[in-house]
């Protein structure tokens, strides 16, 4: 069998480090020790682990399908953290959700859009990615729900739409200035699109100052939600879009309903939960009082129904 390059892996992470030619038989221990240090830039030990995960997992997939030889050989350096470390991050952290006034406060200034992610985030937990790959048809505007798979793993999940989301999402459609956008062929289709036409969330390939290929990640949601914050007067170290995700899955545990809350969430049942082989569905009733729970917290008693 001929050296295989990663090209045949599909890892833009590895492929903006190693660059496209790079044979894969040829890494050693010392490219993964630099490489776990391109990982973990910037990222929570948590991030980390999954990015690990994802890398071990990519190789011994090319193994398994005899697109390589040989197994990688990681070296000791290339580990998970620890869960010692991981509670650690978790307690220098603080608190990861946002509070309801601060959920209120930024959406007073949000521009459509972005007040209908952030309805969305808190809502139905959804994070940047699955905002910036979110289409209309992925909603059933009428009845107030949506069905959109995780974009992060592909879990099947659905979600009752507040009547505040409702409004917000029929806004961007009516936005007549956003129709007259003029769309990149990535962006087609899309509910959500940056001025210029754009996704609001994708990853681009650049070359770094030393001439070495690296892959350069654009999040308008994150960049204008943290300006919004900023803006005021909301200091949250750590804490971007992605709280809103936090925030449902803390407030909407109050209800006990796990069940619920998890497939809102996108979550992926443990390995041994034998209720989730049996379960042929969750009910709308319980589905609605986990989000209606959370839209209670936020905008109190007098905007239910």
């Amino acid at each position: 069998m001929p050296r295989t390059s990663i090209a045949v892996v599909d890892s833009k992470r590895l492929v903006a480090v190693f660059g496209r030619e790079r044979v894969v038989e040829s890494l050693g221990k010392d490219d993964f020790k630099g490489f776990k240090a391109f990982l973990q830039k910037k990222v929570k030990p948590s991030t980390l682990m999954g990015r690990i995960g994802v890398t071990r997992s990519i190789f011994k997939f090319a193994f398994d399908e005899e697109l390589i030889d040989t197994m990688v050989r990681f070296g000791r350096d290339f580990q998970r953290p620890d869960r010692r470390t991981l509670r650690l991050a978790r307690a220098r952290a603080g608190r990861r959700h946002l509070y309801a006034n601060e959920i209120r406060q930024v959406l007073s200034a949000c521009p459509a859009q972005l007040r209908a992610m952030v309805l969305l985030g808190v809502n139905c937990g959804f994070g940047n990615k699955d905002c910036a790959e979110l289409r209309p048809t992925h909603i059933d505007l009428e009845h107030g729900w949506v069905y959109f798979p995780r974009v992060k793993t592909g879990i099947a999940r659905r979600c009752p739409l507040w009547p505040e989301t409702v409004e917000a999402i029929r806004a961007v459609l009516a936005d007549r200035r956003l129709r007259a956008v003029r769309r990149h062929a990535e962006a087609e289709g899309l509910l959500f699109v940056t001025a210029r036409g754009r996704k609001f969330v994708r990853g681009e390939a650049s070359t770094s100052t030393d001439g070495k290929p690296r892959l350069v990640e654009h999040d308008a949601i994150a960049t204008t939600f943290k300006r919004i914050m900023s803006k005021e007067g909301i200091v949250l170290s750590g804490v971007g879009f992605y709280g809103l995700r936090h925030t449902l899955e803390t407030i909407g545990a109050e209800t006990v309903n796990q069940v619920a809350g998890a497939h809102i969430m996108g979550h992926a049942p443990p390995s041994n939960d034998m209720g989730d082989a049996y379960r042929g569905g969750v009910a709308d009733a319980a589905l609605r009082q986990v989000t209606d729970h959370v839209r209670t917290w936020l905008f109190g008693p007098a905007r239910r129904d």
